[in-house]
């Protein structure tokens, strides 16, 4: 799977928007993949529903893409609240960020 994403990445490496919705292999080495290829030119990634990914991943990718405008991490639950409040922004102050709303016992917590 990843090895078939790495050549379509390689081949595509213009690619400025990427919808990966649900997509369960979506994780480390397929992070790190968008990021090294496709980085450069990638100004949307839409993530929806990806379990596997983390914040190191997440930053690795801010970090890697400093033109993307709009990332989805809804339903992305290996992501913590801190990434996305604080650190993502500061990494990518342009970029709008969609995510899953904080539930209300979440909110309690802090």
């Amino acid at each position: 799977g990843h090895l078939a994403f790495a050549l379509l990445f390689r081949r595509l490496n213009k690619l400025e928007e990427l919808n990966l919705t649900r997509v369960q292999i979506v994780g480390r080495a397929l992070i790190l993949l968008i990021a090294t290829h496709l980085g450069p030119t990638l100004q949307s990634l839409d993530i929806t529903g990806c379990k596997e990914v983390k914040d190191e991943e997440i930053i690795y990718l801010a970090q890697h893409c400093p033109k993307l405008r709009y990332l989805n991490v809804r339903y992305c639950k290996g992501l913590e609240a801190v990434l996305l409040d604080k650190h993502l922004p500061e990494l990518l102050p342009e970029c709008q960020i969609e995510r899953d709303r904080p539930r209300f016992d979440q909110q309690q917590a802090d």
